[in-house]
């Protein structure tokens, strides 16, 4: 049985992936399967994964534009803008311009 400190962060990750699965379709699939009585490598590994997911989303993400850098010229954070629907945008009154 997983021990009650990893309860919180299984669960963090799981909403983590559910969320990705909007931006990456199959995600949770790829990643390495965790069983409730994993061992700690086994966690890590997961971990790994996972966050090598995430980097690689932002970094997606950097290169559409579709991320802001929060920081300085000389180090930076890159943190995803949500996408925005078009009712969405309509209801806060944001005008959306056609890529050209």
């Amino acid at each position: 049985m997983r021990h009650p400190a990893n309860a919180g962060l299984y669960d963090q990750w799981h909403k983590i992936t559910t969320s990705l699965e909007g931006e990456i379709a199959d995600v949770a699939t790829a990643l390495p399967k965790l069983e409730l009585d994993a061992s700690g490598v086994d966690v890590k590994a997961y971990e790994d994964a996972l966050d090598a997911v995430v980097c690689a989303w932002v970094g997606v993400c950097a290169l559409e534009g579709r991320a802001a850098p929060l920081g300085n010229e000389e180090s930076a954070i890159w943190i995803p803008r949500p996408r925005v629907t078009v009712a969405t945008a309509y209801a806060l009154g944001i005008e959306l311009v056609a890529e050209q």
